[in-house]
């Protein structure tokens, strides 16, 4: 009944506790008038069985308003108190999953953005196993801060264009979106990163790169290489030397209209009768990725893949004592590569961890990301910074100095190798071996973000999460 502007079910005790499990409907029984006829569960289903058949979009309404979906879970709250309640103890962590799943999510619904997204699409409740944060809330808390999140990224698709990103101070609204950049979507973020990268491309001669593949198959049998000879009998060696003296600018190729491919260098395979640019341009990309993680020196299988210890024994670091003047040049270049991956979707096929990608958007890595590729050396801090000193005594016999990934050792201090690790230094000591291992390969990022600024614009990287630069510039890992 509505004579009162409420809605009142009268329902048997059966019905009560079969609406409560399917719906959380809250029922008031304490009005109901001895032997008055109740609605029983199955009565309730029945009526909008029948106006469904009758009236579908008019029952679709009714649940909507209500709060309830398809599958009678809860859309959204009515009460407001009880929706402010429901988003106490989210988190950034928390926020991140969420944005996690509503990528994964998007091209599975057959959606480009997670922003056409609706809050009936969202129920991580499969998929908690991957995002195990997001088990901790109900699944009515998780739509309603999906839609938060959704509109959020709604305004600032309107806003980034006005923002100075060069402006980086921890006032400005371009740190503040720096600090946030894992709540903005995948493709929020790279819809204003490809117009920048339009209005900065260029309108001229396309480099060249001549290459003979029958020649350097014939070379690379020969593996391992001095860096003088990768320079002459690779690809990455030959694209490096022969655009050297190229331009920035004359990278940054102007992306065609329509669906026209878009290349910011052309390759050319001598002897080879292909057809058209694309099949080379791609393989180049191809042939270069199998020399960076085989016969070039700049990276190396880390230390978990070395010691045959741990998880991601398939990822590559960079070698730490790389740093030549002519090293570092390559590095330039490769960073260059970087940038003609995001600009025009070829792919390097790279499996490079997040201690590599996250100085390159201007994040610190973190201990964890130690452990991803060196269990080894996290399990030994962990313990000279928790056993006894009798336990560090007996078992500890170190100076301070530390391993680095390519198995050279080096001081963490001046004469530290002449200095013991004793009861009351240990805490500096795994304080100092952690710093010197997250950023042993700083030198080296800084040639990297050298040359991918040749060709995108750094400030824009502030934007990227490291897994938004590992989809850009290799591809996302999980197959559709």
């Amino acid at each position: 009944t509505a004579q009162d502007g409420k809605l009142h079910l009268y329902i048997s005790n059966e019905g009560i506790i079969g609406i409560q499990a399917y719906g959380e409907i809250r029922v008031d029984i304490s009005q109901r008038e001895e032997n008055e006829m109740g609605l029983t569960l199955e009565g309730f289903l029945d009526l909008y069985l029948n106006q469904c058949g009758e009236a579908p979009i008019d029952t679709w309404d009714e649940l909507m308003k209500l709060g309830y979906d398809q599958d009678l879970g809860r859309l959204h709250y009515i009460d407001f108190e009880e929706a402010l309640a429901s988003q106490i103890g989210w988190n950034m962590e928390v926020d991140c999953q969420l944005i996690d799943y509503a990528q994964m999510l998007a091209p599975d619904c057959e959606l480009t953005s997670p922003i056409q997204l609706t809050p009936s699409h969202i129920d991580p409740t499969s998929s908690f196993m991957a995002f195990p944060a997001l088990a901790k809330h109900s699944l009515c808390a998780i739509r309603l801060r999906f839609e938060l999140l959704r509109r959020l990224n709604v305004i600032l698709s309107d806003c980034l264009p006005l923002v100075n990103f060069d402006r980086v101070h921890p006032d400005s609204f371009a740190h503040l979106l720096g600090s946030h950049r894992g709540l903005i979507f995948h493709t929020t973020k790279f819809e204003f990163i490809y117009d920048i990268l339009d209005k900065t491309s260029y309108v001229g001669p396309q480099p060249t790169v001549s290459l003979d593949r029958l020649k350097l198959a014939a070379k690379k049998d020969r593996a391992p290489m001095s860096l003088e000879n990768s320079i002459a009998h690779t690809a990455f060696g030959i694209a490096f030397n022969q655009l050297k003296s190229t331009q920035p600018a004359h990278y940054r190729q102007k992306k065609p209209g329509g669906t026209e491919p878009h290349f910011s260098i052309k390759i050319v395979f001598k002897g080879e009768n292909v057809q058209g640019e694309g099949g080379p341009y791609r393989q180049f990309f191809t042939d270069v990725s199998k020399e960076l993680q085989g016969i070039l020196p700049f990276f190396i299988p880390c230390p978990n893949a070395q010691q045959g210890l741990g998880e991601n024994r398939d990822k590559w670091v960079l070698s730490p004592n790389v740093t030549t003047p002519l090293m570092l040049q390559m590095l330039e270049f490769l960073g260059r590569l970087f940038g003609l991956t995001i600009r025009t979707g070829a792919m390097l096929i790279l499996d490079l961890p997040p201690i590599f990608w996250k100085p390159l958007v201007g994040i610190h890595p973190v201990f964890a990301d130690l452990m991803q590729v060196d269990e080894s050396v996290c399990r030994t801090l962990k313990y000279v910074a928790e056993c006894s000193p009798e336990e560090l005594e007996r078992d500890i016999d170190e100076t301070f100095t530390t391993v680095l990934s390519d198995k050279s050792r080096v001081p963490l201090m001046k004469n530290g190798h002449n200095v013991k690790v004793v009861e009351s230094n240990r805490q500096e000591y795994v304080a100092l071996v952690e710093k010197t291992r997250l950023e042993e390969s700083y030198p080296l990022i800084a040639a990297l973000r050298r040359g991918l600024a040749d060709i995108i614009p750094l400030q824009l990287l502030n934007l990227c999460t490291w897994r938004d630069l590992e989809w850009k510039v290799c591809g996302e890992s999980r197959v559709d």
